[in-house]
């Protein structure tokens, strides 16, 4: 992804390639886990987005709101949070030294609850299954451990 997200953003007049940096995020955003994908320029302009409302044009527009992708982009590293229910991930998009835009996408967490959910229930059911297998084991070696003694007191009751 990150060498189809340089080839399109190499050229930097840009709007020559906007249509495969669409396409590029249309094959990301079709993954179950991934909430939006956005790509923007340094400075904060949207190049290319998957979360535009239906009444918004074909192209991006409009600049980025919060500072998590833009600190990226400064810091030229990638930077990660949690919030509202998700994971969000920002990167710049390198050239050489030049940092040419960023992306940034977001993950849902609802896979990942689901995942843990079906862990803690497999879990669970083992656990239930290995105390019957105990109590059950547990009964059989009292029974066996109890036979000499109850022969012992059937004894003394025949003596006496």
């Amino acid at each position: 992804m990150t060498g189809g997200l340089n080839d399109t953003m190499a050229n930097h007049i840009y709007l020559a390639d906007i249509d495969s940096l669409r396409k590029l995020i249309e094959v990301v955003k079709s993954q179950p886990d991934i909430t939006y994908v956005d790509v923007f320029a340094p400075d904060g302009r949207f190049l290319a987005r998957s979360s535009q409302s239906e009444d918004q044009s074909d192209y991006a527009t409009g600049s980025i709101d919060d500072d998590f992708g833009l600190n990226a982009a400064a810091n030229r590293q990638t930077a990660y949070r949690f919030e509202g229910g998700g994971l969000e991930v920002a990167t710049p998009i390198m050239i050489g030294d030049d940092s040419v835009g960023v992306i940034q996408f977001g993950f849902s967490d609802a896979s990942l609850s689901a995942e843990i959910r079906d862990i803690t229930l497999q879990h669970l059911w083992q656990g239930l299954v290995l105390i019957a297998v105990g109590i059950i084991f547990a009964y059989l070696i009292a029974r066996y451990t109890t036979k000499p003694l109850r022969n012992l007191a059937n004894a003394a009751g025949e003596i006496g």
